[in-house]
This record gives structure tokens, C-alpha cells and sequence, in this order.
């Protein structure tokens, strides 16, 4: 998706700046998102390395910025549509291609959302479980289980091997990027 342009016209969210931080958020996500070689080799001791959590905290904040941002009235009509939808086909690829459920993903960003020490909620959430629903089936889910699927995903290993979930995210990400700063950040 390219940039519409909206972002140098006023009124595209509750204001430019609130526009340009969910677009700063998009992109800082898209960026730290994956991993290097560096992070993890295959045969090396799985290790939840400080950058899972703190992009799992990242991936939280995000989630919380989407869910409270909302386009202003003044905004006009065709350019409003326009740019709801970017933003709500940006968020559904992003959001279908994450390792986790709606309710999953909503229990994980209440949790660190909750607790502002991201070791201390690392901790807390991986001994955690909470009842979700999920396909409209009530479930639990434990915090270590989620943290281990974020590893794997950010690694593209296990589960997620061939399926390019990652790179769907990231595009996701980029789309959203591209919709609220004013110059492509991703190029």
C-alpha cells in the first residue's frame, strides 16, 4: 500500500502528532521485529534474550496506541474511508500473521501493559494463565507457552518454519508506517 498523502493534510487522527507516534510505533515495531543470525543459531540452547521481550513489550504498547486512536470528524469523507481502510487492512495482516490469538494477544498486552518493569512482567507473565476465548472456545492459556511462541515466530523456527508469517507482519507494519509518516521510513 502506498502513503496516501494523508499524512501532510490536517485531521487524519486526533491530531498529527498522535497520527505521526502511531505511525513511529508501526515502524520502530517493523524494525526491531525480526532477529539476526546473532540472536539464535539452530543447536544453540533456546534463551528468551532481552530483545524478545522488550519487542513483546513493544508489540503491547502498539496494540494499546491502534485500540485508542481514532480519526477526527473534520477529516473529509472520502479521505477518512480511504484512510480507515488502509489502516484497518494494515492492522489485519499484521495482526493474522502474530503468533497469537485476539484473546491471547489482548491477555499479553494487558499483562505488560500492567507492569511497567519488563523483567518483572517477563517473570510474571511466564508463570501466568489466564481463560481465553479463542474460535469461540474458552481456553487456557499459560504465559510460558506464548513467550515460547513469540521466540519461535520472531525465529521463524518450529511451527512457523516456510510459512513467512514474519514477513507478513512485517508488511502489515510497513503499510501502517507508510499510511502516518510523512516520508517512508522502510525504504
Amino acid at each position: 500500500m502506498g502513503n496516501t498523502g494523508a499524512t501532510s493534510e490536517p485531521g487524519i487522527g486526533q491530531s498529527h502528532q498522535e497520527s505521526e507516534r502511531l505511525g513511529f510505533m508501526a515502524h520502530e515495531l517493523w524494525s526491531v521485529i525480526g532477529v539476526t543470525t546473532y540472536d539464535w543459531e539452530e543447536g544453540v540452547e533456546r534463551v528468551v534474550l532481552p530483545s524478545d521481550t522488550t519487542t513483546l513489550f513493544q508489540m503491547s504498547k502498539f496494540e494499546v496506541q491502534t485500540t485508542d486512536f481514532c480519526f477526527e470528524s473534520a477529516m473529509p469523507p472520502d479521505q477518512g474511508r480511504q484512510a480507515r481502510h488502509e489502516l484497518s487492512t494494515g492492522l489485519a495482516v499484521y495482526h493474522e500473521a502474530l503468533p497469537f490469538s485476539e484473546g491471547e494477544r489482548r491477555w499479553l498486552s494487558q499483562v505488560c501493559n500492567d507492569t511497567p518493569e519488563v523483567p518483572v512482567a517477563e517473570e510474571m507473565f511466564r508463570l501466568e494463565e489466564a481463560e481465553v476465548i479463542t474460535a469461540g472456545v474458552r481456553r487456557t492459556v499459560k504465559g510460558g507457552d506464548l513467550t515460547r511462541r513469540w521466540w519461535s515466530w520472531r525465529r521463524q523456527t518450529d511451527e512457523f518454519i516456510g510459512q513467512g508469517s514474519l514477513d507478513a507482519a512485517r508488511l502489515g507494519l510497513d503499510s501502517i508506517a507508510k499510511l502516518f509518516l510523512p516520508r517512508n521510513p522502510t525504504a
